[in-house]
């Protein structure tokens, strides 16, 4: 759906129109999904996605319309699942330096048959939790620098850096995981090519909205 039409659903939806948010919301179910299952255990996932949804119909006259409302709706799923570790370790979570696997108590398991899928899977979990997000967001939902910049509250200037080091980190992770070293990247262009096909396992996963 084009962004003319996310923007029309969310006027009607502001104005009234039940059906017009049920749709829009609908439209973010996929990548809520995705952007939670790899942070949380699978039984958590709906619950993440309730969470995230509901702030979003409580709090939408907060969305300015000076982005895309898929932009907001991350920034929110952000919140939330640092939220949901700061409740559940009762402590001061810090995103910019850790990582999923110093998070959680258990990793969420996937159905992945490749070894590439595991290796990068391990990798993205093992680096900082706002690299993590900056990746997947750039990679699986092809985030522009501005809209990242948004999510991660951070200034626009800094992402190309920020999405740099993220790389090289995510790159790193996943040559210490390699039990063969031919299986590690050999450029950062496998790493794209690794991320959709990720990407493309955990789409499979998905359930029905309905």
């Amino acid at each position: 759906m084009s962004e003319p039409d996310e923007f029309a659903l969310l006027k009607a939806w502001r104005a009234g129109d039940a059906k017009a948010g049920n749709e829009l919301l609908r439209m973010q179910f996929g990548p809520l999904f995705r952007f939670f299952r790899t942070k949380v255990s699978e039984d958590l996932v709906g619950e993440l996605i309730q969470q995230t949804l509901l702030q979003c119909v409580e709090k939408q006259e907060q969305f300015r319309g000076d982005a895309q409302f898929s932009t907001y709706v991350y920034a929110v799923a952000r919140r939330v699942a640092i939220g949901h570790y700061r409740k559940r370790r009762h402590e001061e979570i810090d995103p910019g330096s850790m990582s999923i696997a110093d998070l959680a108590d258990s990793p969420s398991r996937l159905l992945i048959g490749a070894e590439q899928d595991r290796l990068l899977l391990a990798g993205l979990r093992s680096i900082p939790f706002d690299h993590q997000v900056l990746l997947e967001l750039h990679y699986w939902e092809k985030l522009p620098g501005p809209a990242l910049a948004r999510v991660l509250e951070l200034p626009e200037g800094t992402i190309r850096t920020r999405l740099r080091r993220a790389k090289e980190l995510l790159r790193a992770a996943v040559e210490r995981a390699a039990t063969d070293h031919r299986m590690a990247p050999a450029t950062l262009d496998d790493l794209a090519v690794w991320a959709e096909s990720l990407r493309g396992h955990i789409g499979r996963e998905r359930p029905p909205t309905s």
